[in-house]
């Protein structure tokens, strides 16, 4: 299964019992939208799961590029009917569960305010924040002093970086040479910037890659093999 998830998802899902603690926030994203439902419908009621059936559909409108008003009220309701259905099932109106009303549930009712003023989520999310984190970690190798450390190699790494422009690092880096082709192995049209290079090793064509091939710049579907 992870071999084959589009690379789109990001990591692949680890399981949420043992590392919730350790989720970063496209891992969450993931979980609520693709995961939960599912997975969840599997061992609980569907009429228990209409809260977070809504909470879904509300994660999934405040991810969109773009939102219109009508989606804003929409989003609005979807965060209330799932605050209201949490209250019912978990805190119960007990003021001894009392704990379970977290401040992040209060957080929830002020995204519609946040996408009116600001525009969409996704212009002042975490996930850049995140990313950056991640670059940011393994450069540490010092316990003791770990943001000497950090700043140390990171302006190390922008000196670095900076290098190539500097004729000096005609002597620290390799030159790249770019791979000449023979005349013969190169197809091109008067008046046309493209060019066609053929391929560098010799692959044999099955009848299927052949005929589809053929079918997509022909349209005609001839049953052969070719060689590459």
């Amino acid at each position: 299964m992870k071999t084959d998830m589009p690379s789109e998802i990001g990591r692949p899902p680890r399981n949420i019992y043992k590392y919730h603690n350790g989720f970063k926030a496209v891992e969450w994203r993931n979980w609520i939208i693709l995961f939960s439902l599912p997975l969840l419908l599997q061992y609980i009621d569907k009429r228990e799961l209409k809260g977070w059936i809504d909470f879904v559909k509300a994660v999934k409108i405040s991810l969109q590029l773009e939102i219109d008003y009508n989606q804003i009220d929409n989003l609005q309701n979807l965060l209330k009917n799932f605050y209201q259905d949490y209250e019912r099932k978990y805190y119960k109106y007990d003021a001894k569960r009392l704990s379970a009303c977290r401040i992040s549930f209060h957080y929830l009712f002020h995204i519609t305010d946040c996408i009116k003023y600001c525009g969409p989520c996704w212009i002042y999310w975490q996930f850049p924040m995140e990313r950056l984190c991640g670059m940011l970690l393994p450069l540490i190798k010092n316990n003791i002093k770990p943001y000497d450390n950090l700043a140390n190699n990171v302006l190390l790494l922008e000196k670095f970086f900076h290098l190539p422009y500097f004729n000096i690092s005609e002597t620290i880096f390799r030159k790249n040479i770019e791979k000449v082709w023979n005349s013969n192995l190169v197809f091109s049209i008067d008046d046309y910037e493209e060019e066609l290079y053929w391929p560098s090793i010799q692959y044999n064509l099955i009848n299927t890659e052949s005929n589809h091939l053929f079918k997509y710049y022909n349209g005609k579907n001839i049953g052969h093999t070719s060689t590459f």
